[in-house]
């Protein structure tokens, strides 16, 4: 079970459907295994046993009186949380995994304590602490680190357009205007993009941030960027056949490459 092997489980499963209801020294089903280990597809097994989910999710841990939900708060095995690449990222995972536990889980079993008389969400905010805090300093410095790059990027930007725009002879030929173009749509995306970051600098990085208004701004601010950097990128060829020439290119580049 620690594997996770969900062909062979579902196999198990289906050759011996009384498997289901089989508990551990501890009160544990397959499905509560399945939520320690943080085995997604094993869990999704439930979904097809009909009601009988509704009983699964009602054992309680024979030791500490846990629920389902109380297993799912609690902190993910390392190996788990290394899967995915940055604390702010895991952070959410843990979020995800938690409320998609909680879809099963009966109204009144959400706020039952165990038998340090923690309620589900409560033990999973002091579980999680260290891991928001780490999610915290890392949303934090990504976004400083990208604010810079976005600003600078704008910077260069701004800087290449009113330098170009006083050669306005040039405005009638198409690679002035492609370069004009390119430049006030990479501006405009370093800008928003800077706007983005900034929104996440002054969030409250609260718990529930991070499952979406936090994930949503790093991913929108990630994604502005790549393509404010793209459209960069024919903006300075556009300014390098503003400068040399169609004739030239070729060349220029040999000599660069040599």
């Amino acid at each position: 079970m620690e594997i996770g092997n969900c062909k062979f489980v579902a196999q198990l499963i289906y050759e011996c459907p009384g498997l289901i209801w089989e508990r551990n020294s501890k009160g544990w089903s397959i499905i509560h295994a399945a939520v320690w280990h943080r085995h997604e597809t094993i869990f999704s097994l439930i979904y097809e046993v009909g009601m009988v989910k509704n009983v699964i999710a009602t054992f309680k841990d024979k030791e500490d009186g846990s629920t389902l939900l109380h297993l799912a708060a609690r902190l993910a095995p390392v190996s788990q949380l290394n899967k995915i690449a940055g604390a702010g990222f895991q952070m959410r995972r843990e979020l995800l995994w938690f409320e998609e536990v909680k879809k099963i889980i009966q109204p009144s079993y959400i706020q039952m304590k165990n038998s340090k008389g923690e309620t589900p969400q409560e033990l999973f905010t002091s579980e999680h602490e260290v891991l928001l805090q780490d999610g915290q300093k890392w949303m934090n410095g990504t976004a400083q680190s990208c604010t810079i790059i976005s600003t600078l990027i704008a910077s260069a930007l701004f800087a290449a357009e009113v330098t170009v725009i006083m050669g306005d002879h040039l405005f009638k030929t198409a690679r002035f205007r492609i370069f004009i173009i390119s430049d006030a749509i990479a501006f405009l995306l370093a800008l928003a993009a800077t706007l983005t970051f900034s929104a996440i600098l002054t969030s409250r990085y609260a718990e529930r941030d991070f499952l979406s208004a936090l994930s949503w701004r790093l991913k929108m601010g990630l994604a502005l960027l790549f393509f404010s950097i793209t459209a960069m990128m024919f903006t300075f060829s556009s300014a390098f056949f503003i400068a040399y020439g169609r004739k030239d290119v070729f060349s220029i580049l040999v000599t660069g490459c040599a």
